[in-house]
Order: C-alpha cells, then structure tokens, then sequence
C-alpha cells in the first residue's frame, strides 16, 4: 500500500488586516508626477493669496541739523497684481535689456556687459518693484474738467508719477543686488504669469478639424 498523505488545513486569511495593509503602503508611496505638480500649484495659490513680503532698512538723519542718525525699517507686501499692473509692469519688463551673446563670451567682456546691464536696467528694475508693491495705489483717479463743465462724468485713471518715483528712489538707494533678486523672484511669482497664459490657451483654443462652410 501506498504512503498516506495528509493535506495541510489552509490557514485563515484575515482580509481586512490585508486591505489596511494595502492603504497604509499606497499613502507611503512617494507621490506620481502629477501629484506633485497639484501640490506644488496649491502652494503657490496658498503663497499668491497671502502675498509675500519684503523688508528694507536705510537710515534717516534726523534732528534740527539733520546730524542724528535714526534706523528705519520697513515692510512691503507684494499682492498678485491686478490686470493693469501686471500690463504696467511688463511694459517695462520687455524694455530690460541684457547682452547675452556678450556675457558668453569670457570674463572680461562679461563684466564689461554686466555693468552695462546695471546702468540701463538698475532704475527699471526699481520702477518695476515699485509698481508692484504700490498695486492699484499707483494709479491716481482724475476726473475731466472739460468734460464735467459740459455736464458729462469721465473719470481718467494714470500712473501716479510722484507716488511710484518715491518708492523707486527708495528701492534704488537702498537695496542690494541680492535684495533686488529677492524682489524679482517675488514679483514673478505674485505676478502668477502660468495662470495668465493658461487663461489665453482656453480662450483661444481652435479645433483641429476645418471649419465646414454650409452651402445652401
């Protein structure tokens, strides 16, 4: 007679502890391509809502002789521009200008072209800040003269000069050229250019196929 085998009992699969196992394991995974592009667009909408801030600190003579020195501190806050300002400051930024074929040559002339490049664009630069900061109070509301004597309301909306000017001034005096990077990275990022272009791809999407001309 042949050997008698005894079959193993199966043993009790606990499926529960099975799924909890499987969910603890995907929420340690480290996370696809595309949810990192959602998290990294939701910290950019958090940091574009709250606005980002700057700081510059100079000191101001003070005293019937203007002979007593006195520390001043203060604090911008850059806020995603309305429209008109993101307009407004473009304007200027496609006026910067910057010689890169001359930068690539060596180092003398990238020196040469890098000090050229501050001369045109330092006071650019500090406009460009300014308005961002300043955001819709840099524009000053006028109404027409002319107009309201003839019994017609036009209201003229313009850059206020003086207003943009001060704080450019204060920007140019006082800031270095790593505050001032500071302060570019943060006016490109509240400018939040990616949402603006998106807006211009939805509205201008064109279909593949050509248009059928219906004919009668």
């Amino acid at each position: 007679m042949g050997e008698k085998y005894q079959i193993p009992k199966a043993p009790d699969i606990d499926f529960e502890a099975m799924q909890r196992e499987a969910q603890r394991k995907a929420s340690e995974a480290p996370a696809t391509e595309e949810k990192k592009l959602e998290m990294e667009r939701s910290e950019l909408n958090t940091l574009v809502d709250k606005g980002a801030q700057y700081t510059i600190r100079y000191v101001k003579r003070t005293g019937l002789l203007h002979l007593r020195p006195k520390q001043i501190t203060k604090t911008f806050t850059i806020h995603e521009p309305t429209l008109a300002i993101l307009d407004e400051i473009s304007a200027i930024g496609i006026d910067l200008e910057l010689e890169n074929e001359e930068m690539a040559k060596g180092h003398l002339n990238t020196i040469s072209a890098a000090r050229r490049a501050v001369r045109k664009n330092a006071w650019k630069l500090c406009r460009i800040i300014a308005i961002a900061t300043l955001g819709e109070g840099a524009y000053e509301i006028k109404g027409d003269g002319v107009a309201a004597a003839i019994g017609v309301s036009i209201i003229r909306r313009s850059i206020n000069k003086r207003r943009v000017t001060n704080l450019a001034r204060l920007i140019y005096a006082t800031a270095r050229p790593s505050q001032i990077a500071a302060m570019a990275n943060i006016v490109m990022q509240q400018s939040n250019l990616g949402s603006f272009i998106h807006s211009i791809r939805l509205l201008s999407a064109r279909t593949t196929e050509p248009r059928t001309e219906l004919v009668e």
